[in-house]
């Protein structure tokens, strides 16, 4: 009953899973001013959303909405009113509108309303102590090429100050759909985790997975062994810029089934380091994974 309750509620956010919703573009003269977050509580059961308020140097405000729940970020809103008391944002796209009275420093009490249901919703701003808030390093946007496959991976490449050469590291992210951070609920591990390696005078490359954000290239049918190749050309591609001293890979969850196999067929791997990589053959780990989905859903 609270599965059914809750999919008509969200019958406005749900069409997102069959064809995702256009996201704005911020202009580079925006800067990211607050994120405030509120969860509705509807039967037990916790929605999470998140609205992101940019300003530009003129004092202009835009904002987008996430829905976290179904890995959507960046919605458009149509309007955005935040004054000394009040917050008003309207996202015309799922007919919602969020009206709140400012209750403390950053905190609003109000409602949802979406289309004809309407819901109390306290936000406030939201707190990410895990990520990064300040780089003291070199930030790249890199582009290099699978030349197995004949396309290109969009990633990240993070630089410590200072001569070098230094040892580098290539993030391999998990099973599914990841962009170069990992990002999965609103939190971002490769992100946290190049920072802490980049602090400490490691390199670090992490990217799109290939047809996932900036990167190109067609997951429809990728096994483990393509991810793999996609690994050896971020290998490559540090290698080829003549900085690095000691290249590596950190896997994570299936990236720790491709960092061995990557080690394995290239000469440039000096370490790896795996992180929640598999012990049971990938059968047995989808009918336990399964099972315990199972076991946490209420019928």
């Amino acid at each position: 009953m609270k599965t059914q309750f809750l999919a008509c509620l969200m019958s406005g956010f749900l069409f997102f899973t069959c064809a995702k919703p256009k996201v704005i573009d911020i202009p580079g003269n925006y800067l990211l001013m607050k994120k405030l977050s509120g969860n509705l509580e509807v039967m037990g059961t916790s929605v999470p959303l998140i609205f992101n308020v940019y300003r530009d140097p003129k004092g202009e405000l835009i904002s987008t909405m996430d829905s976290p729940l179904q890995n959507i970020y960046g919605i458009k809103t149509d309007e955005i009113v935040l004054s000394d008391s009040n917050i008003f944002l309207a996202v015309s796209l799922i007919k919602g509108i969020y009206k709140g009275e400012k209750i403390g420093p950053n905190k609003y009490k109000g409602v949802w309303t979406q289309g004809t249901n309407s819901f109390p919703l306290t936000i406030a701003l939201m707190k990410r102590p895990q990520e990064p808030v300040d780089f003291p390093y070199i930030i790249e946007d890199v582009v290099f090429s699978n030349k197995k496959g004949n396309f290109n991976l969009a990633g990240t490449l993070t630089t410590p100050y200072g001569d070098g050469p230094f040892p580098a590291v290539v993030l391999i992210s998990g099973s599914g759909p990841q962009n170069r951070n990992e990002e999965l609920m609103g939190h971002k591990p490769f992100l946290v985790l190049s920072d802490y390696f980049t602090r400490h005078d490691i390199a670090v490359l992490r990217y799109d997975d290939r047809g996932v954000g900036d990167s190109q290239g067609d997951r429809t049918n990728a096994t483990t062994v393509d991810y793999a190749n996609d690994a050896e050309a971020a290998v490559n591609y540090l290698i080829s810029r003549n900085e690095f001293l000691n290249v590596g890979l950190a896997g994570h969850s299936e990236g720790g089934i491709i960092a061995p196999i990557v080690a394995t067929q290239s000469k440039h791997v000096n370490f790896i380091i795996l992180m929640g990589g598999t012990g049971l053959p990938g059968k047995e780990i989808l009918k336990l994974q399964g099972a315990l989905i199972l076991e946490q859903t209420e019928i």
